[in-house]
């Protein structure tokens, strides 16, 4: 009789600290331990609130798919005296209290590897130069610590059907990536979602700009890699005009749109 009376007033007492912990709105993470949060997502972590499980994971997120946001920032305008400007990227994806971002403008002249010797995503230049050089250009520390560390799948499954390649690199685990073949054609599957404008800063370093006018804006375009290896010594492109081609790696007129994934909470 004592143990069931012992049990039911535990039993009361939890329910009694849950309701008062969720009185003033605010809950524990279960992921890092933070309290007093307030919002869907830890301010900490990014981990959604377990009591919201049946919500939209961005339901009180400003952050949707297709819409722009700023995050870090990067020279754009070619002009070094007024300081970096904000980079802008597009909203891939929403989910688990982060969000997947693209670049909306092709923010570097870079070839995809130094040399043409059918190197892979996992050995190239491009990857050690966006983990490395862009990553602590382009982002504070506190804004690092808020990019994910992203799973690069380097299977077949990614590569484009009508270029296979020969070869493939080793999965890689990155900070900042290029999409796939893949991933391009999940996430934007139009060849006009895909168009894609270089900054002044781009074009200036040697960036390659088309001749003719796609964008509903009269702006010109560039073409820029993706990572999914090709036939030989080319790598995976999206064209001027949004369709996909290939290119050798080496280029040097290629264009840089990378891709990072953070927490919904790091993001204005």
């Amino acid at each position: 009789m004592l143990k069931r009376s012992v049990a039911i007033l535990i039993s009361l007492a939890l329910i009694l600290a849950y309701s008062f912990a969720f009185a003033d709105d605010s809950w524990f993470c279960p992921n890092c331990g933070k309290g007093g949060n307030t919002s869907n997502f830890c301010p900490d972590c990014g981990t959604a609130r377990p009591a919201d499980a049946d919500a939209p994971a961005n339901a009180d997120s400003d952050v949707k798919v297709g819409t722009y946001v700023k995050f870090g920032s990067y020279e754009q305008d070619n002009d070094t005296l007024n300081g970096a400007e904000a980079i802008e990227w597009k909203v891939l994806e929403v989910e688990g209290g982060e969000a997947l971002l693209i670049s909306r403008y092709a923010l570097e002249n870079k070839p995809f590897n130094d040399t043409s010797s059918k190197q892979t995503w996992s050995n190239s230049s491009l990857r050690s130069w966006l983990n490395h050089t862009f990553l602590k250009a382009a982002f504070t520390a506190d804004e690092q610590e808020s990019i994910a560390s992203s799973s690069i799948d380097e299977s077949y499954a990614q590569a484009h059907p009508d270029f296979p390649p020969k070869r493939l690199g080793e999965n890689t685990t990155d900070k900042v990536f290029l999409l796939s073949y893949a991933e391009m054609i999940e996430y934007m599957p139009d060849d006009y979602d895909r168009l894609c404008a270089p900054t002044k800063k781009a074009v200036s370093d040697g960036g390659n700009v088309s001749s003719e006018r796609f964008l509903d804006d009269l702006e010109k375009t560039s073409w820029y890699w993706l990572r999914s290896p090709a036939f030989n010594n080319n790598i995976v492109c999206v064209n001027w005009d949004g369709a996909l081609a290939t290119c050798y790696m080496s280029h040097p007129y290629g264009v840089v749109r990378p891709c990072i994934r953070v927490k919904l909470s790091a993001i204005d």
